[in-house]
């Protein structure tokens, strides 16, 4: 029973939620390219094995330990990009990103009423295809 109160003085102490000394950090925004509009749901993730999503602002932030890494950040639709940075021990690095449109080229969609996908050749009625609007 001894420890009890022991180890609930060092939580409350706030030891226990202490990050550690060297603790770092990688943050930043993703935006677009030329518009400068926050980018939300972008990958981003370090070779170190630490990954984020930005959230609606285009924010992230990535905890590393020190060392070098590649930073990766990529979107459908969105050219990728990586850049390396080295981080020291107890460093907040902002790492920003402005990601360029790279539309994903996609063949016409069909779609029947039989259930199963036919080409346009196969069909024994009128269609017409309409290519997506980029």
């Amino acid at each position: 029973m001894p420890r009890l109160p022991r180890c609930l003085g060092l939580l409350l102490s706030g030891a226990l939620l202490t990050p550690p000394a060297d603790a770092s950090q990688v943050g930043g925004s993703v935006v677009e390219a030329g518009t400068g509009r926050p980018l939300s749901e972008v990958s981003v993730a370090s070779n170190g094995g630490a990954t984020a999503v930005t959230d609606s602002l285009g924010r992230y932030e990535i905890p590393l330990p020190p060392g070098r890494y590649r930073v990766e950040v990529r979107r459908v639709g969105y050219d990728r990009q990586s850049r390396r940075v080295q981080v020291r021990a107890g460093q907040e690095l902002r790492l920003d990103f402005a990601l360029r449109v790279s539309p994903v080229a996609q063949p016409p969609t069909l779609i029947t009423a039989t259930g199963r996908p036919k080409s346009a050749e196969e069909l024994t009625v009128p269609a017409a295809i309409v290519p997506r609007e980029t």
